[in-house]
């Protein structure tokens, strides 16, 4: 894959093509949960429905914290500054482990 050469949104498409896969496979089991539960009552497919709701709430903190840590990690790493950037990998272990 030549990053200069070619277009910026076919570069995009297919880095972004995993992500794109794995959170539509997330919906079709998040449906297909809600279907089967469905049949057990309304309240239960309620109580389904606010706990996905919940899930994803949490799970968008995920790339939040990948993309600080990244971008914190490589600068220290890059300014030679070895403590700090194992001091910024440290804190966002703890932070991910707080956020579950």
């Amino acid at each position: 894959m030549d990053l200069i050469k070619s277009p910026s949104y076919k570069i995009i498409l297919k880095l972004s093509f995993p992500v794109i896969i794995g959170m539509l496979m997330h919906y079709i089991l998040a449906f297909a949960d809600r279907f089967f539960i469905s049949k057990l009552g309304i309240n239960q497919a309620a109580g389904t429905s606010l706990s996905g709701t919940l899930y994803w709430v949490l799970m968008s903190f995920t790339p939040i914290i990948t993309g600080g840590t990244s971008a914190i990690v490589s600068r220290k790493v890059g300014e030679q500054n070895n403590k700090e950037a194992t001091e910024g990998a440290e804190q966002s272990i703890l932070l991910s482990i707080v956020v579950g």
